[in-house]
């Protein structure tokens, strides 16, 4: 392997585990991608599972929360550990579903649902731990905030990133995840977790009137690559940072003043590129169906 062939190989393996590089995080290509490909080639000789991996990655994340809410402030360096190796099996799972070309509605729902249940425990943990300087009940109106706007960034992000894979050809829209045969069983025999995902995807929905139209073009993947830099990888590297400067309260403070300011502006910046032209070349279709409208209006006024 060590030959250049096998270089090449190795790399060319390793781009086929990931997404497309517009929608993958700039703190994932530098922090965890390249270790969890690693992490992924050794669960591929073993019995385990992408699904096994997503369940892992829960159980540490939830100890990191459970760990964030029981250690003294002087002392989160366990809380850090569990919490990273948490998002770093966050990324190995899908990298490991890629590698098997074994990837699933029920893995894709999986996967973000326990995203959400290790969120809500780093929340509650740091509810409980709470903090000196400020009262009970404020405290947890700051953790609340910052909980909502995890989860409102997390979501939007996910969104646009969900509908431009879909467009580029790599990825399916979230809808479509719902309406696809292989996700018969998830109804069947996991009806909760498919309410859940359901309701997920209806607030989405709703906070995607501002969409509009994407494309598969360098507008819309520069927005994107800009976006990733407030993506839920990076939250997860600045919580580990707070953890180890001993200073989870900057974590609270950077998701809903710097993340939610992020967020808007992003919305703001790509409502703004919609009423640019793309600079994307007609297709011959698009023109057809174009000159077919104009001749269909023509014999409507002649009419």
């Amino acid at each position: 392997m060590s030959t250049p062939a096998g270089i090449a190989r190795l790399r060319q393996e390793y781009r086929s585990s990931l997404k497309a590089i517009a929608a993958e995080e700039l703190v994932d290509l530098l922090m965890f991608r390249p270790l969890a490909f690693i992490a992924a080639r050794l669960f591929q000789s073993t019995p385990l599972r992408p699904i096994h991996v997503t369940l892992l990655s829960m159980v540490l994340g939830v100890g990191g929360g459970i760990l964030l809410g029981m250690t003294p402030e002087s002392d989160l360096l366990p809380a850090a550990l569990f919490i990273w190796l948490s998002a770093l099996l966050d990324c190995a799972d899908g990298q490991l579903a890629r590698l098997q070309k074994s990837a699933s509605p029920m893995g894709r729902i999986l996967d973000g649902l326990i995203d959400y249940a290790v969120g809500i425990s780093i929340f509650v943990g740091i509810g409980v731990r709470g903090n000196p300087a400020v009262s009970e009940s404020a405290w947890w109106c700051a953790v609340g905030g910052a909980g909502a706007s995890y989860a409102l960034q997390a979501m939007v992000y996910d969104l646009f990133r969900t509908e431009y894979l879909k467009i580029a050809g790599t990825g399916r829209s979230t809808r479509e995840v719902q309406a696809i045969p292989g996700a018969a069983p998830m109804r069947n025999g996991s009806g909760v977790v498919h309410w859940m995902y359901a309701r997920y995807a209806a607030c989405q929905q709703v906070l995607g009137t501002w969409l509009g139209g994407i494309e598969d073009d360098e507008r819309t993947s520069r927005h994107l690559r800009i976006w990733g830099l407030n993506g839920t990888s990076t939250h997860v590297m600045f919580l580990i940072v707070a953890c180890l400067a001993a200073r989870v309260d900057l974590y609270l403070i950077y998701l809903i003043v710097m993340g939610n300011a992020f967020m808007l502006i992003m919305i703001l910046m790509w409502q703004k590129n919609l009423k640019k032209p793309s600079g994307r070349p007609e297709s011959s279709d698009e023109v057809h169906g174009r000159d077919s409208s104009k001749t269909e209006q023509t014999a409507v006024i002649e009419v």
